[in-house]
């Protein structure tokens, strides 16, 4: 499912959070993983604009974690 939530860069799966899950959720769409339900994409996660979440948004979510 795809959902556009709230804009927070980064937050993949859409909970309000940026952390480890969205960055291994972005590796799986690239890798061409299906997600299936339960589990959403925040399309709003977009870091540099492009329209895809991809390494962009891999290497941004590892460089923000704390």
């Amino acid at each position: 499912m795809l959902t556009c939530t709230g804009k927070l860069p980064g937050d993949v799966d859409g909970n309000g959070k940026v952390e480890l899950a969205d960055a291994v959720l972005a590796l799986k769409i690239m890798a061409g993983f299906t997600i299936s339900a339960p589990q959403t994409v925040n399309l709003n996660a977009d870091v540099n604009g492009d329209g895809k979440i991809g390494m962009a948004e891999v290497v941004y979510i590892l460089t923000h974690l704390r």
